[in-house]
């Protein structure tokens, strides 16, 4: 007698779909890779300051980066040796955040989870995108596992992305995190090392 499947049709395209999400594409110009850009929570910045996120945070954040986007904003997606005495420059840029490919809240899953170390994790929600690095040398450092952590700049102000309070302005890779999850997707990476500085 043939095994029948206990997981519904709907249940299927979940877990497929989410597997898609952590494999990377090969384009035109570089690889586009999906990534868990900010989690909900509680976590320090770069200053020093303190902030709280909630789903509502998030969606927030989503929706003014898509409307900062829409009015012909380019997002740069940067690699950083987290060296913040002088300006990003042309020469940091490795390619942009890809709005159009998709910018979601999305609850965070085994199954969407970047790095199985953060299982914490689950049942929260996320900010899940996608970087498109163009820069030669840096596909390659990604295609080595080099290029993983993640960090975003968002605007509560306004000041640097003409009124759109809380968009994101640009992401950077970076050696370690202030966000616990923030990184490109990849499910062969769930075994590497990745340093964190969180609370």
């Amino acid at each position: 007698m043939p095994k029948t499947s206990t997981r519904t049709e709907s249940q299927l395209q979940r877990s497929v779909s989410l597997w898609i999400k952590t494999q990377a594409e090969t384009v035109e110009a570089g690889v586009l890779v999906p990534a868990l850009l900010f989690t909900e929570g509680d976590f320090v910045d770069g200053a020093g300051n303190e902030g709280s996120f909630n789903r509502a945070d998030l969606k927030r954040i989503v929706q003014a980066t898509t409307k900062y986007h829409g009015a012909g904003a380019d997002i740069p997606l940067f690699e950083s040796n987290h060296d913040f005495d002088g300006a990003y420059t042309n020469a940091n840029k490795i390619g942009r955040l890809d709005v159009e490919a998709g910018l979601t809240v999305e609850e965070i899953t085994e199954e969407n989870l970047p790095d199985a170390r953060f299982a914490d994790l689950v049942g929260r929600y996320g900010i899940f995108g996608h970087g498109h690095i163009t820069r030669t040398d840096a596909v390659d450092r990604y295609q080595q596992t080099l290029i993983k952590p993640l960090s975003i700049a968002f605007d509560p102000s306004g000041q640097f992305t003409d009124g759109n309070k809380w968009a994101i302005f640009e992401v950077s890779a970076v050696p370690w995190v202030r966000c616990a999850g923030q990184c490109f997707l990849a499910s062969t990476w769930n075994s590497l090392p990745l340093a964190t500085k969180q609370r």
